[in-house]
């Protein structure tokens, strides 16, 4: 199937085509009769995420098809790189508190048999 790839050195993800669900439909709105007689309007739902662009802006499906990849594939990767960051956080937090509690520092004051707590 066909690949489509950001430019962007920061993502590495791609769109696949069995990944993609391709509706069409005839516009709405201004454009006269060419937007009542043919299925310029545009919708690509991403299967694995839910995500979902629909785009009508262009006379032709096929421009209005490639406009809707770029702003799915934009969606996708925030979407992707915000899960990745949040994630992180999660992990981060899990070891900080791991940590905080497996590391209690105690002081002994052996002179007068005394613990204190830190």
């Amino acid at each position: 199937g066909e690949r489509y790839k950001k430019n962007t050195k920061n993502d590495n993800f791609i769109l696949n085509n069995k990944d993609l669900k391709i509706e069409t439909c005839k516009s709405s709105g201004s454009g006269g009769q060419h937007v009542n007689t043919t299925n310029s309007s545009v919708k690509i739902t991403h299967l694995p995420t839910k995500i979902f662009v629909e785009c009508s802006d262009e006379r032709s499906q096929l421009l209005n098809k490639t406009k809707a990849i770029k702003i799915l594939n934009f969606r996708i990767n925030k979407f992707l790189n915000e899960k990745k960051n949040l994630d992180t956080n999660l992990n981060r937090k899990s070891i900080i508190s791991k940590s905080e509690r497996s590391k209690k520092i105690r002081t002994y004051n052996f002179q007068n048999n005394k613990k204190g707590g830190g």
